[in-house]
């Protein structure tokens, strides 16, 4: 149907073929998935997060500290603001308001719709690509260590205004080009 990218804010500590399989599909007809890492504090990243084709997302709070129910592991790619995000919830009844509320499923909706900008300034990326950039562009916090890949943090803070404000040049690097600023 031409969508470009998927937020998934679930996840499971199962492999379920059903969900494999979806990931899959939507991956091979080049849709950029992103999902939430889980909230069992630190165990590891969840499914579909865990999957190859997915962007897995933990949260960090206002400080850029990873939040202490923010899973982490070999798989996590990269981290967004998920503590007290105001959200929209019921309130008896079929009336809304307006809560804070804390969670890696509401970090993922920040790194979709970074994905979302960047696939529409560069319609021609792969969502490899995308994720490339993505991690190539964060913002590398403090509890890092210096390191550009940390299991709690991934390739850090997802930074919208360097994901989408780089130039269009190539430079191949890997198997993959990348964009450089």
């Amino acid at each position: 149907q031409g969508t470009r990218v998927i937020n998934l804010s679930l996840g499971t500590a199962s492999d379920f073929s059903v969900v494999r399989d979806a990931v899959s599909y939507a991956a091979s007809r080049g849709v950029i998935l992103v999902a939430a890492a889980g909230n069992e504090n630190g165990s590891p990243v969840l499914y579909p997060a865990a999957y190859s084709q997915v962007v897995a997302v933990g949260s960090v709070g206002s400080s850029d500290g990873v939040s202490s129910f923010s899973n982490a592991g070999a798989e996590l790619d990269l981290v967004a603001p998920g503590e007290n995000i105001l959200s929209t919830a019921l309130a008896g009844g079929s009336h809304v308001a307006y809560e804070a509320a804390s969670g890696t499923s509401f970090a993922a909706p920040y790194v979709a719709g970074i994905a979302s900008l960047v696939a529409s300034r560069f319609p021609s990326l792969l969502p490899s690509q995308i994720q490339d950039l993505l991690e190539d562009q964060a913002d590398k916090l403090p509890g890092m260590g210096g390191q550009t890949f940390h299991p709690s943090y991934g390739s850090g803070r997802v930074s919208g205004a360097r994901a989408v404000a780089i130039h269009a040049s190539w430079e191949s690097q890997s198997s993959h080009p990348r964009l450089i600023a």
